[in-house]
């Protein structure tokens, strides 16, 4: 008898972004080359307030709500809902995003001929025209894959089955982010296998808030704060104090001065000491965040949703 096909149920996390959820969930919705997906929704909104809009739009996906507000809650609903649904792959794709024709068909491919427990492709960031000179020719957001569990995010990624009966998203990273990491982390110490697929490609429409430069230092610095976290849950506070702590005070503190002296001569060359400047304070502010997590701050208002 021919083997069952598959059974993958993709995820899609979602709190206050409405039209950005429709935008993805068409895209799951179109496509092609793969068998029928089945499609989750967690609404992680206290008062459901997509519940009405997928069951019209989108009847055959399914609803769950999760009114603890956080990532880690959300995503540990739709672990749990997977799990009820007997999937035998779980993928996340954020709210945001959107997912190329051939996205799970890719990912069908590398199954057949490179078996693992993680898979995960690239997220490819789409930037509005109007971005300020210092983030056109470096944008922050871009950084250079590194193919091993510790650099994998839950924007774009698969499952199996067996990894998510024995590992949860921590709660404790709901303020900071990094609960992937540290996910991913514990699955690398389990043994689990991970294959990078390249052509398993999903676009990210960069909203014009994340390119403002209060945003990326504030998203550098829980970032900071995030990997902290992750060296405490590792036992590896003190370690990471005496190994990296003077580290982390010098590059706070020379950052800060080079930004002092940059001010003057911002003005005769904007683009190329805006860039530089910026480039710095990112860095200031992921060394502060680190240092101050690894000292015991620890973040205490809610993440603010950008989008729409």
């Amino acid at each position: 008898m021919p083997e069952s096909p598959l059974s993958v149920l993709v995820a899609v996390c979602t709190l206050h972004r409405p039209q950005m959820l429709r935008r993805c969930l068409d895209s799951l919705c179109a496509q092609e080359g793969a068998p029928p997906l089945r499609i989750l929704v967690v609404d992680n909104s206290p008062d459901a307030e997509c519940r009405d809009m997928v069951a019209e739009h989108y009847p055959q996906a399914v609803y769950a709500s999760e009114p603890r507000r956080g990532l880690s809650h959300a995503r540990n609903k739709a672990v749990d809902e997977a799990l009820r649904l007997g999937a035998d792959w779980l993928a996340f794709i954020d709210d945001d995003e959107i997912a190329r024709p051939d996205w799970i068909a890719s990912y069908m491919a590398a199954m057949a001929t490179h078996p693992a427990e993680i898979y995960h492709g690239p997220a490819v960031p789409i930037y509005p025209p109007d971005l300020p000179a210092w983030f056109r020719i470096r944008p922050p957001h871009d950084r250079e894959l590194r193919y091993n569990a510790g650099s994998i995010a839950t924007g774009n990624v698969l499952f199996s089955r067996g990894i998510v009966e024995n590992l949860t998203f921590d709660p404790a990273f709901n303020r900071t982010g990094g609960e992937d990491l540290d996910f991913f982390c514990r699955a690398q110490d389990l043994g689990a296998r991970v294959v990078w697929v390249p052509d398993a490609v999903v676009h990210e429409p960069v909203v014009p808030e994340r390119t403002t430069l209060a945003f990326v230092l504030r998203n550098a610095y829980e970032t900071g704060l995030g990997k902290a976290l992750l060296r405490i849950h590792q036992g590896k506070r003190i370690h990471t104090l005496v190994r990296k702590g003077p580290q982390l005070l010098f590059r706070t503190v020379y950052g800060i001065f080079l930004a002092l002296v940059a001010a003057p001569i911002a003005p005769f060359w904007p683009q190329r000491v805006g860039q530089f400047a910026a480039w710095k304070a990112n860095r200031v502010c992921h060394a502060a965040g680190m240092l101050a997590g690894l000292l015991g701050y620890r973040a205490r208002g809610q993440r603010p949703v950008e989008g729409y």
